[in-house]
């Protein structure tokens, strides 16, 4: 009913009026769930365990070696070590 009663005087308002009311609703509505994310974003920051994440281990390097060889180092011992296990497999059965 009231609401009802609203709707028909915003309908005898100008259009501008009724822009006008419709805006502030939904800046009023954009603003309410903005609070309700903060609140609930702010709550699960509080709660839970501490995320630790470990630092990643220094890989060793000589002066003389670039980053792209000892990366291409560690895939060629990691193919090899791939194929020694394929071979033995296989030599087993």
């Amino acid at each position: 009913m009231v609401v009802q009663r609203t709707v028909n005087k915003l309908r005898e308002r100008s259009e501008e009026e009724r822009v006008a009311v419709a805006s502030s609703i939904a800046i009023g509505v954009v603003a309410l769930l903005l609070v309700g994310w903060v609140a609930f974003f702010l709550h699960g920051l509080g709660g839970g365990e501490p995320v630790q994440v470990a630092a990643p281990e220094p890989v060793a390097q000589t002066p003389t070696t670039a980053p792209s060889q000892s990366a291409a180092l560690q895939w060629e011992e990691t193919i090899a070590t791939t194929s020694i296990q394929e071979n033995a497999t296989t030599t087993l059965e």
